[in-house]
């Protein structure tokens, strides 16, 4: 789970801040399939170009430490799954403990690579990679173990997912560790003798600066990476950018530092970028009834950015309430997401975003959960195929159990 932050008001000054809030909620029904139940809660999910699901379970498979699974469509509607790995956080060289909301990551020629919360050889995380065999299995390598303050300034406990830049570098966040020890964003290089780690900025514990992320980093067209801190920036989290020099350091800018009322408090999960730029998140609090808010970071013409909350959530019965999971983007603009709270049966939402003329957004609450056997309480975002449906997962009643659901709107 999270760690619950109080939402306090305070003076911010910050280059360019505007706040927009749409506040108008239209319902619309959209039909939820269950495609597989799981003895473990499953966390983000992602597609390979065959139409297979992959995801990962924070607990659960041969040593409990979770596992990475495949989940393979049929002809007559059901879904078989695989699992492709089962850690061991106990063997030090391997990983243990995937986090929920760190989605699996694909290379070009059909690797995964993940990071996990704990094991490996300080028992702080790891990165890792998946190759598949000819033979249908996988074979799993620890590419980095994560040692924290006990080895230098390293970072600890990797809670977010890995992205790749065009040469093959992958980049990612841990939540403690580091100089600071309130986290890090670093990068891993690929060798002849393996992988190398470098950290690429650890953030500090202090007002000015983001601390603990827990999502993890975009980049935009000209390798700055975008990121959230879930706490700093004066107590309720934080977006920074990170910027390289031509020296292999790299700059950080703290670009919106939340305050909580109207304003949101406490992003728990990473940014989503649009093709000119534009950067959106979610935050679990503040907002106009403290449920959670969408916002907007778009570049100014002048130099800074333009901050808005572009929706702030109601919670129950008509909307949704406590976004956790990363936002997703269509080819329309549209943004769509979960919310842990709120809906019909405040059990959670999944929701749609639309940008409407004049430059407000309309929000529509495509699925309220009902409980029981159909799911409850999403804490992590959904993904879309080809043709609009949406998946992602949810828990059951039942403890430690959940489902992978299909919504079609």
């Amino acid at each position: 789970m999270w760690t619950k932050l109080s939402l306090s008001s305070f003076n911010l000054s910050l280059p360019v801040i505007a706040l927009t809030l749409i506040l108008i909620t239209s319902a619309s029904a959209g039909t939820e399939q269950v495609l597989f139940r799981s003895t473990n809660i499953p966390g983000t999910l992602i597609f390979d170009s065959a139409g297979n699901l992959y995801g990962m379970t924070y607990c659960g498979g041969r040593y409990n430490g979770g596992t990475v699974f495949k989940l393979s469509p049929s002809s007559g509607g059901a879904w078989t799954e695989t699992v492709l790995h089962s850690f061991d956080p106990l063997n030090h060289k391997d990983g243990g403990y995937p986090y929920p909301v760190a989605s699996l990551l694909f290379d070009s020629v059909g690797n995964l690579y993940g990071t996990t919360t704990s094991g490996g050889e300080f028992e702080e995380g790891t990165a890792f990679e998946l190759t598949p065999g000819s033979n249908g299995s996988w074979t799993e390598t620890t590419l980095h173990s994560f040692a924290g303050l006990s080895d230098g300034d390293d970072g600890a406990q990797p809670l977010s997912n890995l992205v790749f830049d065009a040469s093959g570098n992958l980049y990612g966040t841990t939540t403690t560790g580091g100089s600071g020890n309130a986290g890090t964003v670093f990068e891993l290089s690929p060798g002849k003798g393996g992988w190398t780690e470098k950290v690429l900025y650890s953030f500090s514990p202090s007002n000015r600066d983001a601390m603990r992320p827990i999502g993890g980093v975009v980049f935009d067209g000209t390798g700055n990476l975008y990121g959230t801190g879930s706490s700093g920036g004066r107590g309720l989290g934080a977006v920074f950018e990170l910027s390289p020099g031509s020296n292999g350091t790299w700059t950080e800018t703290v670009l919106h530092k939340f305050k909580g009322g109207a304003d949101g408090g406490s992003p728990f999960a990473g940014l989503v970028i649009d093709t000119v730029g534009n950067l959106y998140g979610t935050t679990q609090g503040g907002g106009a009834r403290g449920k959670g808010v969408v916002f907007a970071l778009t570049p100014a013409s002048g130099g800074g950015w333009i901050t808005k909350v572009i929706y702030s959530f109601m919670g129950a019965p008509g909307d949704g309430g406590v976004p956790l999971g990363t936002l997703i983007l269509d080819a329309a603009r549209n943004l769509y997401g979960t919310t842990l709270f709120g809906g019909t049966n405040k059990l959670g939402t999944v929701f749609k975003l639309m940008p409407a003329s004049g430059g407000g957004w309309t929000e529509s609450v495509l699925y309220s959960f009902t409980g029981s056997s159909n799911g409850r309480n999403p804490s992590v975002g959904v993904i879309l195929d080809p043709r609009g449906n949406l998946y992602g997962t949810a828990a059951v009643p039942r403890r430690g159990h959940g489902i992978v659901f299909e919504i079609t709107p």
